[in-house]
């Protein structure tokens, strides 16, 4: 196989450490950074051209030596200096041939990104299908590694170990069908989530919004959730791929938001809120669900041993897709993990901000059982927009920091009208009595997002809610509502 096109840039050094320092006792102790100098082809035996192979095999022998800084003594102590006892070539797949070929030259065992994070996917795996996606991802390289270990003997044509005698057509069929049982089970669990899936809908329609956090790994998805959710117990973590698992994380987007989020302890609650104690805070009340991070330069079929994730994460009503803009290849990051969900089998499409708002709802609706809407949320404004410029910045939708918290009130209402024009909710104003029943109906069956005293009326209230269609024949049905207004 042959690279039609020479990558411009190699997969990031600061991401291939991020891995290796994600398996707990690994540790970098040293990079080196080499050109392919030329086309990359995929059967060359020793994957670099003759002179970087030599430079390559020069650097890794100092290294295994404890040689590679020049400054220190042959005799200095080994935390000083220490040894390097694993290889990883930051590419994203090296056949077995270049594998084989480099663990004989340089005596220590080599990793690509993919056994790399398939070594991961195992150690963080959790619920009972993460570990049977994990153990197929694992199967899936163990095939394609067995002809090395057959390799003791490379002119028998039938391929037999010299140690145990078990060929490797016997061993490659026992893998295949412990990989078809592996595929079985989490067919298996794929049809019983999407039966639940299926009967969550048809019980609760559009009454508890889902919304997906979708993101490049060490994008800020967490502490993004953490914000809207107020769950100050969440935390971030540097480390690649921390959760296999999808979370969830309930959340309420107040009318207050603004008020919430940035003023002082003693700031006063607007007038009406002394019924808040009793039946909740008002607000958009919603589920938060994180994923996955995302990494660049990941073979396509690793990524599909987690599709039945995917896809149970994005059957949401809205996606925010959280953007790094502190990193200067922000754009790179973000458009691929575009392409991973449309290859996971997603359809998706941005956030439209040219529509009138009437055709603006329009397509929403028309579009609704298609695909989810994506909100593009640039995040760590405050680490500065060096890297944002007038044209980019078109293709965020908002631009915010979780630390100082820049941007979030504007990001809540986004989601309240993306959501409200997705879901075609209702938005009314109804005038109330003072201890009216009504006010514990709307808490149970709609959203209040307001409270206030009627300036006409002390004894009355002005309460404004979200409605679905059926919720909102229904109040009308059951109660004789003074007044209303459309919000």
């Amino acid at each position: 196989m042959k690279y039609d096109k020479q990558p411009t840039a190699g997969p990031s050094i600061a991401e291939a450490r991020a891995l290796v320092d994600s398996l707990g006792s690994w540790k970098t102790i040293g990079a080196a950074s080499f050109s392919l100098r030329g086309i990359v082809r995929f059967n060359r035996e020793r994957f670099f051209t003759k002179g970087v192979w030599e430079e390559v095999t020069k650097t890794v022998e100092l290294y295994r030596t404890g040689r590679q800084n020049p400054e220190q003594s042959d005799d200095a102590a080994e935390t000083e200096n220490p040894r390097a006892t694993a290889v990883l070539i930051n590419w994203s797949r090296l056949s077995t041939l270049q594998i084989s070929t480099m663990q004989r030259a340089w005596s220590l065992p080599v990793f690509d990104r993919y056994s790399l994070v398939v070594q991961l996917f195992n150690l963080r795996a959790k619920s009972q299908e993460a570990k049977l996606q994990a153990q197929l991802a694992e199967l899936g390289l163990l095939r394609d590694r067995l002809p090395a270990l057959f390799s003791f003997t490379p002119s028998d044509t039938k391929s037999t170990s010299a140690i145990t005698g078990t060929s490797l057509l016997h061993v490659d069929q026992l893998l295949k069908e412990r990989e078809t049982r592996l595929l079985d089970q989490l067919t298996a669990v794929e049809q019983r989530r999407q039966a639940t899936r299926q009967h969550r809908r048809e019980k609760q329609t559009h009454q508890f919004p889902i919304v997906t956090v979708v993101g490049y790994t060490n994008a800020g998805k967490t502490s993004l959730i953490r914000c809207l959710s107020g769950n100050q117990k969440l935390s971030s973590s540097p480390q690649v791929f921390a959760t296999l698992d999808v979370t969830h994380h309930r959340a309420r987007l107040p009318a207050f938001h603004k008020h919430c989020l940035s003023a002082p302890s003693d700031t006063k609650v607007p007038a009406g809120s002394e019924h808040l104690s009793k039946f909740g805070l008002p607000g958009i009340h919603l589920l938060l669900l994180d994923t996955i991070g995302f990494m660049a330069d990941l073979p396509t079929n690793l990524i599909a041993a987690f599709r039945a994730t995917l896809e149970e994460c994005l059957d949401t009503d809205l996606i925010l897709h959280v953007i790094d803009i502190s990193e200067p290849d922000w754009e790179r990051r973000a458009s691929h993990v575009d392409s991973v969900l449309t290859r996971a089998g997603v359809r998706v499409r941005l956030n439209t901000t040219t529509l009138s708002p009437q055709s603006h709802f329009e397509s929403d609706r028309a579009d609704k059982l298609d695909s989810p809407t994506i909100l593009r949320v640039g995040n760590k404004v405050d680490c500065g927009l060096t890297y944002v410029t007038e044209t980019n910045r078109q293709e965020l939708d908002f631009i915010v920091s979780t630390e100082n918290l820049t941007g979030i009130a504007e990001l809540c209402e986004g989601i309240e009208d993306k959501l409200s024009r997705y879901l075609g909710w209702l938005r009314h104003t109804v005038c109330i009595n003072q201890g009216s029943p009504v006010l514990k109906w709307l808490y149970s069956n709609a959203m209040v997002t307001d409270i206030s005293v009627a300036p006409e009326d002390a004894q009355r209230l002005y309460v404004s809610a979200v409605f679905t269609q059926a919720s909102w024949s229904r109040l009308k049905h059951h109660f004789r509502v003074v007044s209303s207004k459309r919000s």
